[in-house]
């Protein structure tokens, strides 16, 4: 895990195995960390792994919804009709996030 015992943690850029990195690559770097802090929470708690209660929360938050969803899927009578109903294809584009000209 890439928590244990840090203080900070780094993200290389793409190019950085055989150059200096380009601007756009550390964007890309910098982005790929703030989008981790971000949807871990991890910045909302001193010691993420203190007691590893964060995690141990996070992982029950996770293990939940699967379940929740799992349910679902079993309350319209298993996969198949699920399919049949288009509820894993609707799930997955409302989980995408729009494109900035506003499709998708």
């Amino acid at each position: 895990m890439f928590l244990a015992a840090r203080s900070r943690y780094t993200t290389n850029s793409l190019d950085e195995a055989w150059a200096l990195p380009t601007e756009h690559a550390a964007t890309i770097a910098l982005r790929t960390q703030q989008i981790i802090a971000h949807e871990t929470g991890v910045t909302h708690t001193v010691d993420p792994l203190g007691g590893s209660y964060f995690v141990e929360t996070l992982t029950n938050e996770v293990e939940n919804g699967a379940w929740d969803y799992i349910r679902r899927i079993d309350a319209m009578g298993g996969m198949v009709a699920a399919i049949e109903k288009r509820l894993p294809s609707a799930r997955n584009r409302r989980s995408v996030l729009p494109l900035p000209d506003g499709r998708g």
